[in-house]
């Protein structure tokens, strides 16, 4: 009886109602039995309870906050938490859609700024091409200008010797000196056409044209031909 009872404690039977199952058998064991089998299951039921009806949303709660959930039937608590666990997962998705959308309107807004650089860059090429062009052609006249005052410096450096020579002898008279500039025009012309695309429409379009320009334009040296000495 008591190996019987220590098996068994879960049964909940009290002692005089183990007192039934002695060898002698005193009592009605098997209506015992039955009572507390139909008990058991009574209990088994009211603890699991029925699942609710459907909520109307997954934000209607189907507990109360102030309720005692060891009260309430295991039926009903499943029946919360699934609720729950489909309110955090709709959640979530809103949550993994926003920060998607948030990476999206962060890079779409750097591409935005990227193209109003371009757009103001492109804008402002006109005129970063007239300021180019007209330092490039200042740049050309300063280069003429240093040729002219290397010429002239070098007129003044054998002024002294012209003079002596002009003063002496028939025989050292016959000696000249000369300072010219020489214009290869035609090599300037073909390295400027390998600059340049020749079968666009436009004043250098087809080859040996820059070399025809160069040859009718004004000399940029003006009337400051080359003298020779």
């Amino acid at each position: 009886m008591r190996r019987s009872q220590e098996r068994h404690k879960s049964t909940g039977l009290k002692s005089a109602e183990w007192a039934l199952f002695l060898l002698d058998y005193k009592g009605d064991v098997d209506s015992s039995l039955t009572e507390h089998l139909a008990s058991a299951r009574s209990s088994a039921k009211d603890w699991r309870g029925t699942p609710p009806a459907p909520a109307a949303g997954p934000k209607v709660a189907l507990i109360s906050d102030d309720a005692q959930l060891d009260q309430q039937p295991l039926a009903l608590l499943q029946a919360e938490i699934t609720r729950l666990e489909n309110l955090v997962s709709v959640d979530r998705d809103t949550a993994n859609k926003f920060s998607v959308l948030s990476k999206r309107i962060t890079e779409e807004n750097a591409a935005f700024e990227r193209l109003k650089e371009k757009l103001a860059d492109c804008e402002g090429a006109n005129e970063r091409v007239k300021t180019l062009a007209q330092e490039r052609q200042a740049a050309y006249v300063r280069v003429f200008d240093a040729i002219v005052a290397e010429q002239a410096v070098l007129t003044n450096l054998y002024n002294p010797l012209m003079t002596r020579l002009a003063a002496a002898g028939e025989t050292l008279k016959k000696l000249s000196f000369s300072v010219a500039r020489i214009a290869d025009v035609g090599r300037w012309a073909e390295a400027g056409e390998q600059l340049l695309d020749l079968r666009q429409r436009g004043p250098f379009k087809g080859r040996g044209t820059l070399r025809q320009l160069a040859d009718s334009a004004e000399s940029p040296l003006g009337d400051r031909g080359p003298p020779h000495y």
